[in-house]
């Protein structure tokens, strides 16, 4: 074997082994391999309800372009991130608001979550027809709670005064505008003085009042506080009282 072809063997045998991902040509005397790089290829494949899209190799080369609004990073795929998704809410989504103002709401997630602006999270009346009425958003304060493992994870939508209208429905909703989220909604129907949640104002929610008079620094969900000054008085039975009876609300039509 000459000189030369047994020093291009090397070569190549050590070019074989080496890794391609973006390691520097090698040259010995008059021959120089160049480091391989398969950079693209790939497809999309579907079947009923499934979508796997999957590439060959890994994409380099490029680094970062840019063009305009656009930018385009190769490389490998990041991974997936899931969406952040409500859990749970307070009251029940299609229970009943009962207080003259201050009505407080409670949204639980998945994940952490940051405290959205007014308009990112819609508030709107339900009427008929499957239309909404203009954002009330502006008159409530949002704030984020810890949950019970200090996570940052709880929405407090609360009610600025008085701007909910008895015996009238309302959505709360994101339609895309509280980013990184996914669209919600959540229904109330706002029935005044109803301290047993069961959507109406009867009898039965001035025995569920009285025997908790008086009481002061209520929680801001005691459903037995319906003026919302977190005390629990006479005043609140009167509020209930003069609502009664009033009986569950159906939505509004094409909700």
């Amino acid at each position: 074997m000459s000189h030369q072809a047994f020093t291009f063997g090397v070569i190549l045998a050590v070019a074989l082994c080496a890794s391609t991902s973006g390691a520097e040509g090698l040259v010995g005397g008059p021959y120089a391999i160049a480091p391989l790089d398969v950079n693209g290829g790939g497809t999309r494949s579907t079947g009923g309800p499934y979508t796997l899209t999957a590439s060959t190799a890994q994409a380099g080369g490029l680094g970062i372009s840019t063009a305009g609004v656009y930018k385009f990073s190769d490389g490998f795929w990041p991974p997936a991130v899931n969406p952040v998704r409500l859990i749970a809410w307070t009251p029940g989504d299609q229970e009943s608001l009962w207080r003259s103002q201050k009505n407080t709401i409670r949204l639980t997630f998945d994940d952490d979550i940051a405290v959205p602006q007014a308009g990112d999270v819609l508030i709107r009346e339900m009427l008929d027809g499957g239309y909404y009425g203009r954002d009330l958003s502006s008159d409530f304060t949002f704030t984020v709670e810890n949950d019970e493992e200090q996570s940052p994870r709880i929405l407090r939508i609360r009610e600025k005064a008085s701007v909910l209208a008895h015996r009238k429905w309302y959505a709360v909703r994101n339609v895309g505008s509280w980013s990184d989220l996914p669209d919600f909604i959540v229904q109330y129907l706002v029935q005044v003085g109803d301290a047993d949640n069961d959507c109406q104002v009867l009898n039965r929610d001035i025995g569920v009042i009285n025997p908790a008079i008086p009481s002061f620094n209520a929680a801001d969900d005691d459903r037995r506080d319906i003026d919302g000054d977190g005390n629990i008085l006479n005043r609140d039975v009167g509020l209930a009282n003069q609502n009664i009876p009033s009986l569950t609300v159906p939505k509004p039509s094409g909700h």
